[in-house]
């Protein structure tokens, strides 16, 4: 009787075990990743990439993926930098996530640059590519481009 129940309370656990583990693996984390990207540039500042998470983090793309083309490699930065990007995600325009267009104006065929944005949420991505060029692009990106240039430079100096 003792061995019966012991079993029974045994596979319990391992049936439990096994349930918080795919509940935890099947996760997703919402995240927001936004850039800058020059192709005509020589320097460190020609491709930046950063990716806020919900987790409150802050990391910086070591592999500077130009225009979210190719695999990031995400490095975390010290914890003061999230507040400095975490202002980005509640100011992307709601027009722009309603959007079914994924590239605005022609980011960086002229040498003018571009901004990336990729926003995840519930496991749901969608990305963007926005001329930096003004007369490009619809007038409700421009604040937001600035925005996303403007933090770019402050965690790039933060950082430095």
């Amino acid at each position: 009787m003792l061995f019966r129940s012991l079993t029974l309370l045994i596979i319990t656990f391992c049936f439990a075990s096994c349930d918080a583990l795919t509940d935890s693996s099947q996760k997703q984390t919402d995240y927001l990743i936004f850039g800058h990207f020059y192709g005509q540039c020589v320097g460190d500042e020609c491709v930046v990439n950063f990716k806020v998470t919900d987790g409150g983090d802050l990391y910086k793309d070591e592999n500077d993926a130009y225009a979210g083309v190719g695999d990031f490699s995400f490095k975390k930065l010290p914890s003061e930098n999230f507040e400095l990007a975490e202002e980005i995600r509640s100011s992307i325009p709601q027009k722009l996530l309603s959007s079914e267009s994924q590239t605005f104006g022609c980011p960086d065929c002229a040498d003018q640059g571009g901004v990336l944005i990729q926003v995840s949420e519930d496991g749901n991505e969608k990305k963007w590519k926005i001329d930096q060029d003004k007369d490009n692009i619809p007038a409700y990106l421009h604040d937001f481009v600035d925005e996303v240039n403007a933090t770019i430079r402050e965690i790039q100096q933060h950082n430095k």
